[in-house]
């Protein structure tokens, strides 16, 4: 069974490309070509049947990693509750490790990677930050 269209939309989604009809998206407030989701649109229909398995097992991970992440930030204000200490930030940090792990094993089944110029995936767009002197 090849991948369905809500299953496309999920990976879209957890690799932070665009879920939208349009050859032009905004990317940091400006028009940007979606040059790095092409390949990924065009291994959309290509997957090895025998390999849907493991990008379905990826989009539930990163979904059920996402919803930890969403419950677990309910309890970040506080740091302890009677002799219960939380783990506080430092959890939310490993989810967020698991997640780019999971988003790194779903890029390499299709061969494709995140969105380089993606805001929420943290990978910058590949500029160089430049020293103020100050």
């Amino acid at each position: 069974m090849a991948l369905t269209d809500a299953e496309k939309a999920r990976i879209r989604y957890h690799l932070g490309y665009t879920n939208v009809n349009d050859t032009f998206a905004l990317g940091f407030g400006v028009p940007q070509g979606n040059t790095f989701q092409r390949p990924l649109e065009l291994h959309f229909d290509n997957v090895d049947r025998n390999a849907e398995p493991f990008v379905r097992q990826c989009i539930h991970e990163l979904d059920c990693i996402e919803q930890q992440r969403s419950k677990f930030r309910e309890s970040l204000e506080f740091e302890s509750a009677g002799n219960v200490k939380f783990r506080g930030s430092a959890a939310f940090a490993e989810l967020d490790v698991q997640y780019q792990q999971w988003q790194a094993k779903l890029g390499d089944i299709l061969g494709s990677y995140p969105n380089p110029t993606s805001v929420a995936n943290n990978l910058g767009s590949g500029g160089v930050v430049e020293p103020t002197g100050c």
